[in-house]
């Protein structure tokens, strides 16, 4: 996939349990903490509350990206929990290599 000595498909993997785990735990920071761990790192500044919060790592137009979509599910009369998305992307140009999603309530 690229010349560089990473192993994308190893850290997809590793990302992915982890937001099963960050699902099961309802936190997504075992998703984020172990994104960072394999080389991902935060994009922009999102430190905001209900805004996406990205990591990713970029090369040679290969791009591992992990999106943290957080929203509020309540309305008018109705309080409900915030929904959490955890989705993480592997790919090069228009070409998904792998993905996968993880949902929580919180």
């Amino acid at each position: 996939m690229t010349s560089e000595k990473y192993d994308w498909f190893g850290v997809f993997t590793a990302v992915e349990a982890a937001m099963t785990s960050a699902a099961n735990q309802r936190s997504a920071e075992f998703a984020a903490s172990e994104a960072e761990r394999r080389g991902l790192t935060k994009q922009g500044d999102a430190n905001g509350t209900y805004r996406d919060k990205v990591w990713e790592r970029t090369a040679d137009g290969v791009i591992l990206r992990l999106k943290w979509h957080c929203y509020d599910q309540s309305h008018a009369y109705r309080v409900l929990p915030d929904m959490n998305v955890l989705s993480l992307e592997l790919r090069q140009g228009d070409k998904i290599f792998r993905r996968a999603e993880s949902r929580f309530e919180d």
